[in-house]
């Protein structure tokens, strides 16, 4: 089932305000990393939802990066959980 342009807004404006709750004003943005580390058929990590290339950019990636690896993340496993139970 494809997943609504309203639905991945919504997941998207929910993964914007998590992770800008999560993210402290200044400083090193913390990584998403929950130490479930594998690989689902995409690519993806099924623990934090980063790609393999997100997650090998991260320790040298500047703040604003890290703030979109987040969001990129929180969106997919939105819509990964919306999938789940539908």
């Amino acid at each position: 089932m494809a997943v609504s342009f309203y639905a991945r807004l919504r997941a998207q404006s929910i993964g914007l305000r998590r992770v800008s709750e999560s993210t402290p004003p200044s400083g090193d943005i913390p990584s998403p990393c929950i130490q479930v580390c594998t690989l689902d058929a995409k690519g993806v990590c099924t623990g934090c939802y980063r790609t393999l290339r997100e997650i090998a950019e991260w320790p040298t990636a500047d703040r604003l990066r890290k703030i979109e690896i987040r969001r990129l993340a929180e969106l997919r496993r939105s819509v990964a959980m919306h999938r789940r139970f539908s």
